[in-house]
This record gives structure tokens, sequence and C-alpha cells, in this order.
């Protein structure tokens, strides 16, 4: 459920996408959602969507759902979900490695390090 009313929800959905300069087919097509239902999500006209909806939606705008949802993570989490998208690029090892040394750095350093990472992916 999202920790924002359904209409600021929707505000945020719209900035999101348009920020990315997507429209609502656009997102709706690649998060596998009618265009309709999306468009009602938008509006406000949802009020709390579904849980896959929400990560189909994250992943299509190339935020986390706490993002979406207004929610202020751990910096923990951040970074989960920052490294989750490494894949098999290093040993699990490696990667163990690199979370301890993450997790230990202040919540604006990692969306600083997340905002980095996704200007890498462009």
């Amino acid at each position: 459920m999202p920790s924002k009313p359904p209409a600021a929800f929707g505000k945020t959905l719209r900035s999101l996408r348009e920020s990315k300069g997507l429209t609502q087919a656009e997102v709706a097509e690649r998060a596998d959602l009618a265009v309709e239902a999306y468009g009602r999500i938008e509006r406000g006209r949802v009020a709390s969507p579904r849980g896959t909806t929400l990560t189909a939606l994250a992943r299509v705008l190339n935020v986390t759902t706490d993002q979406l949802l207004g929610v202020q993570p751990k910096a923990g989490h951040l970074v989960r979900e920052q490294v989750a998208g490494f894949g098999d690029s290093g040993s699990t090892a490696d990667l163990r490695r690199v979370m301890r040394r993450l997790q230990k750095l202040p919540p604006k350093a990692v969306r600083l390090l997340g905002m980095f990472l996704a200007a890498l992916e462009k």
C-alpha cells in the first residue's frame, strides 16, 4: 500500500514518467499493464496498486519501489537494490564484500552512488 495518498502517488508516477520522456502507453506496455489501468493509477483513481504492479512500474521507471512509495529506506536497503543489478559481474564473495562496505555509507552517499550507477546504464 502506498504511503502517499493516491493522488500524490499518481503525481510521482507522472513526474517520473515525464522525466524519462515516456508516454503512458509506453510505461503501461513495458510494465505489462493496460493503458487504461496505468492511467487510473496515475490519476489517483487506484488506492493501492498490487505489489507486482509497483515492482513493474519501479523497474520501468528505473527507481526503487521505496522511491515510488515515498518511503525513506535505510542505507543498506538502497545498497542491496543497487548492487542487485550487478548480476554475474563478480563472485558472490566479492559482492558480499562490496555490500558490507557500502552498507556503512550514509544514505546521501548511497543515493549519489545509485544516481551514478543509473547514469552508467544510459
